[in-house]
């Protein structure tokens, strides 16, 4: 431990409390790349700053991360970890590190203290107690006191980068208000849909067009994590009762004892008069849906491991207890396993410049009508397009025709009577123009009650944003090579 920490008289009320330690959690995936310690495997991590960065150094920086995903998700950090992309976080806080070292930003032994002593889990009785923090260290992180400490020191370091970066954010009551209007304010917009499914391109796209297309888009057919899973289904009524619910509930929790201990569960099935039944292999974004899991349920599964049983869930057929058969790890298929498919891409985006072009001259065409007097709908009439007319949504709300789209909506809302005609918005269906037709304003109680906490979090996203821009500063300049994923910069 930092000598200091016998020190009975070092002030505790430094600024950098736990809340500080952060984990910049950005993007989740499957697998970790060059965490253990095996003296197997590459030697070199990757490049950065005109240097090699040694598997050595890495793995330091990548254990002080999982320190930190550790502190942050406590017991659940076993089942989220496999699922953090600790590679590219690690290489996140490298990055942030070296520009700390450059600004020769530094963290005191009494601020490393202050915030160690903050950590509830380093705590007996509400305090600090230094039996308590080592055998926390060595049961939960499998860490000596040194290298923790130096994670800790670096990640106080990280965020007064952070902070002396972000710290000049200000937000006006104009911006605050232009944001909560942009994103609870409801409008209603006149609109002319140019359908993709309108325009099919002739042809087939010779073998070397398709490969060049693959080779320039492979993450698009990335084939996600894909699980498969056995069940026990306990069945009831749709209006069973609790003591009925709670039977079934008894009874799985009982035979996920037995199914854990190894036992079979057809056997299992046969035993009990249950129906076993299997799925197939599915995703989080293409799931089961005729088994209809809640959510709750279904993150549960892709969080487990293969083998894993977990605990008994209420789902609309009944009790289900699930084992996970089989787990698929994310991949790029090759091309022949998804020729069509890419084919089929590359057909949609035709399809949609092709309707985009039309929709540029077709708005071409109505702003000079609108000129001469025409209105939006007369303008669109006369050209042979059809006009509709959305109901009243705001931001998030699904739109008949349209679906959800971001860039629909943000088009709407930002429509005003002085310039209440869009420029051709892209959408998944096609190519769209709007046109102003009615907003409902906010309402202003509610607004005043919700304004302090919708204020804090804009300067929430507000600091993302900058930390996102200064990552990529730090990373161009760092001309980051990551030999792991091989990835520039991850």
């Amino acid at each position: 431990m930092i000598r200091l920490f016998r020190n009975k008289n070092v002030r505790r009320n430094v600024l950098w409390l736990i809340s500080g330690l952060i984990i910049l959690s950005f993007a989740l995936s499957a697998g970790i790349t060059g965490y253990n310690n095996s003296a197997s495997g590459p030697s070199v991590a990757g490049r950065a700053f005109g240097r090699k960065v040694s598997m050595k150094e890495f793995r330091k920086n990548a254990l002080a991360t999982r320190d930190q995903i550790i502190l942050m998700y406590g017991e659940n950090a076993r089942r989220i970890l496999p699922y953090m992309d600790l590679n590219g976080e690690t290489w996140k806080n490298f990055l942030l590190l070296k520009e700390a070292d450059r600004l020769k930003i530094v963290a005191s032994d009494a601020e490393v203290i202050s915030a160690i002593q903050s950590i509830p889990a380093f705590q007996k009785r509400g305090m600090f107690d230094q039996a308590t923090y080592e055998r926390t260290l060595k049961i939960l992180f499998g860490r000596e006191p040194h290298s923790f400490e130096e994670g800790i020191r670096n990640q106080i370091r990280v965020l007064k980068l952070i902070t002396n970066r972000t710290s000049g954010i200000r937000l006006s009551e104009e911006k605050i208000r232009q944001e909560y209007e942009k994103r609870h304010q409801k409008v209603r917009v006149h609109y002319s849909l140019i359908p993709n499914s309108r325009f099919t391109e002739p042809g087939t796209p010779t073998d070397q067009e398709i490969a060049s297309y693959y080779e320039a888009h492979k993450q698009d057919f990335l084939t996600p994590d894909a699980v498969k899973a056995g069940y026990l289904l306990f069945p009831l009524k749709e209006d069973a009762e609790k003591e009925a619910i709670d039977k079934a509930l008894a009874q799985a929790s009982e035979l996920r004892q037995k199914i854990q201990s190894g036992a079979d569960m057809t056997a299992i099935a046969k035993e009990n008069a249950l129906a076993y039944r299997e799925t197939g292999f599915f995703s989080m974004e293409e799931p089961a849906l005729e088994l209809a899991w809640p959510l709750e349920l279904l993150r549960a599964v892709f969080y487990a491991k293969k083998g894993d049983v977990l605990e008994p869930a209420k789902t609309p057929q009944g009790i289900q207890l699930l084992k996970i058969i089989d787990v698929r790890p994310a991949y790029i298929p090759e091309l022949t396993a998804v020729k069509d498919k890419v084919q089929g891409r590359m057909a949609e985006n035709k399809a949609a410049e092709l309707a985009k072009a039309k929709a540029n001259e077709t708005l071409s065409a109505v702003k000079k009508a609108m000129g001469e007097g025409q209105t939006f709908e007369q303008a669109l009439k006369a050209l042979g397009e059809t006009v509709g007319t959305t109901p009243f949504f705001s931001v998030g709300d699904y739109i008949p025709e349209i679906g959800i789209s971001d860039d629909f909506q943000n088009a709407a809302i930002a429509l005003r009577p002085e310039s209440p005609l869009s420029d051709v918005i892209m959408t998944a269906k096609g190519a769209a123009m709007l046109h102003a037709a009615d907003r409902e304003p906010i309402d202003e109680k509610k607004f005043e009650a919700d304004k302090e906490a919708f204020t804090k979090g804009l300067y929430e996203e507000e600091r993302g944003r900058i930390l996102g821009e200064l990552l990529q500063e730090i990373r161009v300049r760092s001309g980051l090579e990551d030999y792991l994923t091989g990835q520039p910069g991850n």
